[in-house]
């Protein structure tokens, strides 16, 4: 039996990847009673569940527990032996068995999380779903959608059919982490197809930030970066000519920047392209953004103030994690955007000899470790350019930012446990720092060392 790739990444990502979960089940009344009563005999003495939540001895085997169980599903799924009683050999335990018992316990995460909470994101939701399904202006009659408008015919769509149920908003919040889990499978399937490897679809899959991101956050950065990803792949850079694969990149792109505008740098990048033509340099590079522009051209007459204010100059935290540190006495943080955009361009004009699918993984690097605003979403960003050029760097990225988000107020808030410990609090306060220079890393090691055309990497 051989495990592909490095055998710390499996253990160490496999240590982290399900303890939320364990410690949703320990949580549930008639396990938590139990050990509770349990915990009672032993010590002598009477505690209630609020002592049990906060209690650090469940928290000594919930991650030993939980990570041995995930140690044993990657073994099983890269095992050319038998593994409980079941044979690679065998039909029943093909490639595709195994990718559907991946995707299985993906969704089922997904959904445990979801039943953990939410935060400020799903109550935006709500209030977008509710102005669409009502025929209203989303960008003249709240300031809490700042994108385009694709994603909010989805809010509304979910809102129509979950109205039809006593509880609307949890079957609200079902099929929204439905649908957003829908295309990380998607991504998954193409990985495994592409690398004909279950253990990179795996790690994509069931991954603590994009489990956490996509079912307890539930932010789509997710289908942004699919349709950005398949929009480069179907880029023909072998033709003169325009071809149908050509407008279906160019109908990809501009989906992605509708969606959500995370490549609002990148047409700036294919503008640097050596190896394209200038007609088609200049048609990839202008016609997503366009279009991106014209979505909005239904919603000018009430919402023109919005789109303005609440789209093109929204700001998130002003927070710059790379290089805050450094330069906060310089009180410059009127121009970290500008900054910001300058490290983009520079890293596209470094790039622009590579293919554009290739190159789309290093924008997606980039767009988080130079971005001026980090918020816990944007940690999932990466994650594509992560399993593909990470090696068995990726644990690093998976394991530390897996845990911060776990711990962070705006993620899981399990940190709430350790309210006072000063290395919990260190490490929830510096989080973002700490991702930004993780892939900082990466990005400044696959610059110096670039990946061979479409290879995994494992080291």
């Amino acid at each position: 039996m051989k495990l592909p790739g490095n055998r710390l990444d499996f253990f160490l990502n496999g240590l982290c990847l399900l303890g939320f979960l364990v410690f949703a089940l320990l949580q549930m009344p008639f396990i938590r009673d139990y050990i509770i009563a349990a915990t009672n005999s032993v010590v002598g003495k009477e505690i209630d569940s609020t002592y049990w939540s906060l209690s650090l001895i469940g928290w000594s085997y919930y991650f030993f527990a939980i990570g041995f169980i995930c140690l044993c599903v990657i073994i099983w799924i890269n095992s050319k032996s038998s593994f409980l009683f079941l044979s690679n050999s065998k039909t029943l335990l093909t490639g595709k068995f195994k990718f559907g018992f991946i995707v299985l316990v993906a969704v089922l995460l997904r959904l445990v999380v979801m039943s953990l909470g939410h935060n400020f994101d799903f109550e935006s939701y709500l209030i977008v779903g509710e102005i669409v399904n009502s025929g209203g202006n989303v960008y003249a009659e709240t300031p809490r959608y700042n994108y385009g408008p694709i994603f909010s015919f989805f809010q509304g769509f979910f809102y129509y059919i979950s109205s039809f149920f006593t509880n609307q908003t949890l079957m609200f919040r079902i099929f929204m982490v439905c649908f957003l889990t829908g295309f990380d499978i998607v991504l998954a399937l193409f990985l495994y197809k592409k690398y004909r490897s279950l253990s990179i679809a795996a790690i994509f899959l069931l991954n603590p930030i994009s489990i956490i991101i996509t079912g307890y956050h539930n932010q789509f950065d997710n289908i942004a970066v699919f349709l950005g990803y398949l929009g480069c792949l179907f880029i023909n850079d072998k033709s003169e000519s325009f071809t149908k694969n050509d407008i279906l990149a160019i109908v990809l792109l501009s989906l992605s920047l509708i969606t959500k505008h995370l490549l609002f740098v990148f047409p700036l990048w294919i503008l640097f392209k050596t190896n394209l033509t200038i007609r088609k340099r200049v048609v990839y590079g202008t016609v997503p953004v366009l279009l991106f522009l014209l979505s909005f051209a239904p919603y000018l007459n009430n919402g023109f103030s919005g789109i303005v204010n609440n789209v093109f100059l929204y700001k998130s935290f002003n927070n710059f994690p790379l290089i805050h540190m450094f330069i906060k006495g310089l009180h410059i943080e009127k121009f970290y955007t500008l900054i910001f955009i300058f490290l983009m361009v520079s890293l596209g004009y470094l790039t622009r000899k590579m293919l554009l699918k290739d190159q789309i993984l290093y924008y997606f690097l980039g767009l988080i470790c130079f971005s001026s605003a980090i918020t816990n979403q944007y940690l999932a960003i990466p994650v594509l350019s992560i399993c593909i050029l990470g090696g068995a760097y990726k644990h690093v990225y998976f394991t530390i930012i897996g845990f911060f988000i776990i711990l962070h107020w705006d993620g899981l808030n399990l940190g709430v446990l350790y309210e006072n410990n000063p290395v919990v609090s260190f490490y929830s306060g510096k989080g973002y720092i700490i991702a930004a220079w993780v892939i900082f890393i990466l990005l400044l090691y696959r610059l110096l060392k670039p990946i061979k055309h479409d290879g995994y990497n494992n080291a």
